[in-house]
């Protein structure tokens, strides 16, 4: 009998149970591996956004939009983050999370983490079909009659 447990993600879109043997396990907690990835990349993205942008919004307030950026608006974790990082690596001035979801929509991000994941896909090499045939020279001595 296979032993399955709740997934503890909030936002849970994998069906919500997960089997024990398949299961990221976290302080006791278990998750699909789809869901510990969405919760830890946001972390990484709330603790980007903390150490760059110096405001007074509310870190419950900041975790929630980017949960619903996540989540509700389903928009790739790793989006997300690539984004954060475009604007530190580029200066871009932020002064609020509503200002990473203008950035998002920008056509130049988007092309370029497009041109990131262009960059590192998977390339698949069509195999060539290729007969190789051994032919056996006969000289004419010894060698001949032993192989």
């Amino acid at each position: 009998m296979v032993k399955t447990r709740k997934c503890k993600y909030q936002h849970c879109k994998e069906g919500g149970f997960v089997d024990v043997d398949e299961a990221v396990v976290d302080g006791g907690l278990h998750y699909h591996f789809q869901c510990y990835e969405k919760k830890h990349m946001k972390n990484k993205i709330f603790q980007a956004f903390c150490e760059y942008v110096t405001n007074e919004e509310n870190g419950l307030f900041i975790k929630k939009k980017i949960s619903d950026f996540i989540d509700k608006e389903d928009i790739n974790p790793h989006y997300v983050y690539f984004t954060m990082y475009y604007i530190i690596k580029n200066k871009i001035p932020l002064k609020s999370i509503f200002g990473l979801a203008i950035v998002m929509k920008r056509q130049k991000v988007i092309d370029a983490y497009n041109e990131l994941i262009d960059k590192y896909k998977d390339v698949k090499i069509q195999p060539e079909n290729i007969d190789y045939v051994y032919k056996k020279e006969f000289k004419g001595g010894w060698r001949d009659l032993i192989g």
